[in-house]
């Protein structure tokens, strides 16, 4: 699984207000795609190991000037996890720490956690999406093998076994897209 750096937002990544980020090239990534969220995954000293964060679902990818930030406002700042600057603010971070121009092309990338799962002692139990990612068992959306209601709009409603956990479509007895 291909991993993903959010050193500069860890806690706003953490407790959900991060929902989009912007980059410098990923320019294959794909709505659907499945990331792991980590502290850090360059520059690692010696003897320093990653740390996971957590699985993310891509939603929307576009290549956009860094400056359309400046379109969305402080909303567009919130949704990037650094709610009190002003997107003016934001660029200037984002180019001094990127060492790009305003003007420069990034790939905005807008995602949805996908929560880890822990028992009721705190231990880390399985995260169903790894188990989903390590067993291939991605269908065309990303998601568990179904098919989607909007797929099959007449089907009966007993053949309705439930939703798939992550995108809340319905699942179906016996089929599989």
């Amino acid at each position: 699984m291909r991993l993903i750096s959010f050193s500069m937002t860890v806690a706003s990544f953490l407790d959900g207000s991060k929902s989009v980020t912007r980059r410098l090239g990923w320019k294959t990534l794909r709505p659907g795609d499945v990331l792991m969220g980590v502290e850090k995954a360059q520059g690692l000293k010696r003897g320093e190991k990653i740390k996971k964060l957590g699985a993310l679902e891509v939603i929307d990818v576009r290549r956009e000037p860094l400056s359309a930030i400046g379109d969305e406002g402080f909303p567009g700042v919130a949704r990037e996890g650094l709610a009190p600057l002003s997107p003016d603010q934001f660029i200037e971070m984002f180019c001094k720490a990127n060492g790009c121009e305003p003007t420069d092309e990034v790939t905005r990338i807008e995602f949805r956690r996908v929560v880890d799962v822990a028992s009721d002692e705190g231990r880390r139990t399985r995260d169903p999406v790894m188990e989903i990612v390590r067993a291939k068992r991605l269908c065309a959306c990303g998601h568990l093998e179904h098919e989607h209601i909007h797929d099959a709009p007449d089907a009966a409603p007993e053949a309705i076994v439930g939703s798939c956990w992550l995108c809340e479509c319905a699942l179906f007895r016996g089929r599989a897209s």
